[in-house]
């Protein structure tokens, strides 16, 4: 028997669901384009685009992620509101709080997404003086690029997975009774983040075959995992 209770049906609209969407592919397309850039599968020079493309499309998610946030707010114009005091200037962060987690997580996956992004726009737009700049230079040394990639990841698989933790904490059926929906949202949003690099690879032809290969073999073992977390997931339920 459920332990919670039924109180009204979730206000989230369209916004939300596209958000829970776009969220896991963008987190998930990081890591697995910071895997490529450090790994031997990208030795090939050809493999070096679908980096780029993993890192624009994991920015761009993030960007269009936290305006659907935004647009679903009661009072858009004061998002901000969850992230600074608005009397004192002060930040406004909640650690026993859901919500204030999750925009802080946001935050700094915006921050480190732009900043892989911008470190390899400058490969696509070689003709922009701006991102032939010294600083811009400097994001793209072994050492910067090292820690934008480990905390750019580690924020992004927290983006993937936190809005399942979300749903676990409310007072919903189904979702309030397991702690395996966190794990389900990661494990899915590695899977179409997969997916959507693979897509990618094939329409524009961005890769080699050895890139495209692991990225299948990666798709295939998160799907093969996906379904005995979301069994386990069901199992739980009762």
């Amino acid at each position: 028997m459920s332990d919670t209770f039924f109180t009204a049906a979730p206000h989230w609209t369209w916004w939300i669901l596209l958000y829970f969407f776009i969220g896991g592919i963008a987190g998930t397309a990081f890591m697995l384009a910071s895997l490529l850039d450090w790994s031997r599968v990208t030795n090939p020079p050809s493999a070096l685009p679908l980096v780029r493309y993993g890192y624009y499309m994991a920015f761009i998610g993030v960007c269009f992620g936290g305006l659907l946030l935004t647009i679903d707010l009661t009072r858009p114009l004061r998002f901000w509101h969850m992230l600074i005091e608005n009397h004192t200037g002060r930040p406004m962060f909640k650690p026993w709080e859901p919500m204030s987690v999750g925009s802080w997580g946001l935050l700094l996956f915006g921050l480190f997404s732009f900043l892989a992004t911008l470190s390899v726009l400058g490969e696509d737009l070689a003709r922009v003086q701006v991102l032939q700049s010294t600083p811009v230079r400097w994001l793209r040394s072994s050492g910067p690029r090292a820690v934008i990639a480990v905390l750019g990841s580690i924020s992004g698989l927290f983006i993937a997975g936190y809005t399942g933790v979300l749903l676990a904490v409310t007072n919903r059926p189904v979702w309030a009774d397991s702690h395996l929906l966190g794990l389900l949202f990661l494990v899915s949003g590695a899977s179409t983040g997969a997916a959507a690099l693979i897509l990618l690879a094939a329409r524009r032809r961005a890769a080699d075959p050895a890139t495209v290969s692991w990225l299948v073999w990666f798709d295939r073992n998160v799907m093969m995992l996906e379904l005995l977390v979301l069994i386990a997931f069901l199992m739980s339920l009762g």
